[in-house]
Formats: structure tokens, C-alpha cells, sequence
């Protein structure tokens, strides 16, 4: 891992969110396949979104998100908050797979 991406975390004390990246790689939510235009403008591109979040009792939800473009890792996102509906703002594209519920 980048210790440039560590040392972006850790002022707010983010960092400490880093040892679930594999679990939610190993046990996602939901995947999501998502367009992106590159910046040239003539392509486009897809990324595979991992969606999970961590419920801390009933009044702190955790929502992790994790953007992959041919296998490698370029997007990490941790929210905290007492409101889950972040989630929704990060399902775009086409649903590859849900968490059977």
C-alpha cells in the first residue's frame, strides 16, 4: 500500500479503516460495473465498485467503497455517518452482484 494514501487517512484517523479492505473485497455488499468517460473523452471506461457498510449499534453506520479498474485498487472511500443513504449515491451502472439478503 502507498504510504501517501496512509498519510491522507490519518489526520481524521481514517487509517484505521484499512485492515477491512479485505473483507470487503472478499465479502462485498454489492459489486457494481460503472462507466467513467477516460479524459480524453473518446472512451469509456469501467470500474468495479465494492459497496459494504459496517453498522457500529444503531446509531453509526461505516460505508466503505472501493473502486477497481483492471484489478488495481485506485479508489478508497470511508464514510462515517448516522445516516446509511450514502450508499445510494454510489450505485450507478450495472449491478453485478448483491449480498443475498
Amino acid at each position: 500500500m502507498d504510504s501517501r494514501l496512509v498519510d491522507h487517512l490519518k489526520p481524521d484517523k481514517r487509517e484505521r479503516f484499512l485492515s477491512w479492505l479485505p473483507d470487503i473485497v472478499q465479502d462485498p455488499e454489492e459489486v457494481w460495473l460503472v462507466p467513467m468517460k477516460r479524459r480524453d473523452g473518446r472512451r469509456v471506461v469501467f470500474r468495479q465498485r465494492y459497496l459494504k457498510i459496517y453498522r457500529h449499534g444503531r446509531k453509526r453506520h461505516t460505508v466503505l467503497v472501493l473502486e477497481f479498474h483492471r484489478g488495481v485498487l485506485i479508489g478508497v472511500t470511508f464514510i462515517e455517518s448516522k445516516a446509511a443513504n450514502y450508499l445510494q449515491n454510489m450505485r450507478k451502472g450495472f449491478l453485478r452482484y448483491a449480498k443475498p439478503q
